[in-house]
């Protein structure tokens, strides 16, 4: 009999073979159940030790079904579908994996900016059907006369940055946690609130995490700060921007354009009322996407698990604070 069980909900591919020859090292068995569905979850995660998930909701009511469950671990970065102090209460800990990219998201945000930049979907559309003239495409302007504002300087913001710069273009920087070494490091124009950036900035690249306070940041009073050959990228959360605010900005001409690999729903009702401007580019939430990164994403997950039972911490914890000092 195994010493553990480990639970994975949704696991990035069929086979599996990572994950068991990493919890094999504990002794650990494993369950992989491919999506979500409750029926097996309930079934699965009253003894299980260790859960690892993506999109499954943890709250209260499913908490009370797994009294065994010690840690639980995100298979991506965000952590909004996860009750953290609720987790703390049960005595259970929780980790994200923040490390497992390697430049995807940004790579993805600068494509997206690209290809809207150069209008390369509209001169596409207009080769195809016969048109061949350089009038179809102005005006189109020089990116290093123009500036990119990262509002989250995070990992993922500081590699778009660093991407924008090699084009480049000026970069304008908000962030109210990081220190002011970061900035410099990295050569990005610290600024002192949204407003401002907003003000300064041609453009917008979102990389801020989902919480209340973030909630619909990028609304129509901030859209209407930038000018109107503007492009407002989104690959963090799609609540962080308005889309109905979005639509209103580009509908008056406000700004020009956006690259939205999130929405605020996932996957999208139709008709999506954004679709109807071809200056929009649409991804279904791929932006973190390569063979590579799922590779590290099924690794590091297990192997956060490996270190919480052989070394009694966690290498990502993100409910720290709900717990007693000390605990």
């Amino acid at each position: 009999m195994a010493r553990y069980k480990i639970v994975n909900v949704q696991p990035y591919w069929e086979d599996c073979s990572i994950e068991r020859k990493i919890a094999d090292q504990i002794d650990a068995s494993c369950v992989f159940i491919m999506d979500i569905d409750y029926e097996a979850i309930y079934r699965e995660i009253p003894d299980c030790d260790a859960l690892v998930i993506q999109y499954l909701k943890i709250d209260e009511d499913l908490l009370k079904r797994m009294p065994g469950c010690k840690v639980i671990v995100r298979s991506a970065v965000g952590i909004n579908n996860i009750d953290l102090k609720a987790c703390a209460d049960h005595g259970i800990y929780v980790a994200n994996v923040p490390d497992y990219l390697q430049g995807e998201v940004s790579d993805h945000v600068m494509a997206m900016f690209l290809a809207i930049n150069r209008k390369l979907r509209f001169l596409d559309g207009r080769v195809r059907s016969g048109h061949w003239s350089v009038n179809d495409a102005r005006p189109l302007y020089l990116l290093k006369t123009q500036s990119m504002g990262i509002l989250g300087c995070g990992q993922i913001g500081r590699q778009t940055a660093s991407r924008a710069r090699a084009f480049g273009m000026k970069v304008y920087g908000y962030d109210p946690f990081l220190p002011e070494e970061v900035f410099l490091a990295e050569n990005i124009i610290r600024v002192k609130d949204p407003d401002e950036l907003f003000s300064r900035s041609d453009h917008i690249s979102v990389h801020m995490p989902l919480t209340p306070e973030t909630t619909h940041m990028v609304n129509y009073d901030r859209l209407c700060r930038l000018k109107k050959h503007s492009i407002v990228l989104n690959s963090s959360r799609g609540p962080v921007v308005s889309n109905d605010d979005l639509y209103r900005a580009l509908k008056e001409g406000r700004i020009f354009g956006a690259g939205l690999d999130v929405l605020e729903e996932e996957p999208p009702t139709l008709p999506l009322r954004l679709a109807e401007f071809d200056t929009v580019l649409f991804t279904p939430h791929v932006g973190y996407y390569s063979q590579e990164a799922e590779m590290n994403m099924k690794r590091k997950s297990f192997e956060e698990v490996v270190r919480f039972f052989t070394e009694g911490r966690l290498k990502h914890c993100v409910n720290q604070q709900f717990f007693p000092q000390g605990a």
